[in-house]
């Protein structure tokens, strides 16, 4: 296993990765904490979650984050990348609606 692909690094375009090394090994990771995480939209996730089952399809890859999820993240952006299986394959889901805090409050789930 690789762990952990950091995308945004030089020389670890998750395509040639694959095509190059994908029959040895299982990448880890490949989710930018920085860039797709961070500042994309809820959107930006999905597409990029998406595009990353399409390539793995056949498996070889634990979709994660690529570091720790960085204080400042939209939560929304976290839920978009942990939608449910049938969610990618177009099957009507809905995520359980949780309650927002404000940011340093404590929030009790239920």
């Amino acid at each position: 296993m690789l762990d952990v692909v950091q995308v945004s690094a030089a020389g670890m375009e998750l395509s040639a990765l694959k095509a190059d090394f994908g029959a040895r090994l299982t990448f880890c990771g490949t989710l930018c904490v920085q860039t797709t995480l961070l500042q994309g939209t809820p959107e930006d996730v999905r597409r990029e979650v998406l595009w990353r089952r399409k390539l793995f399809a056949d498996g070889g890859l634990v979709l994660a984050p690529t570091n720790t999820i960085v204080p400042g993240t939209p939560l929304a952006n976290v839920w978009s990348s942990t939608a449910p299986p049938g969610a990618w394959r177009g099957e009507a889901c809905a995520l359980p609606a949780l309650p927002l805090t404000a940011p340093g409050s404590v929030s009790k789930f239920k």
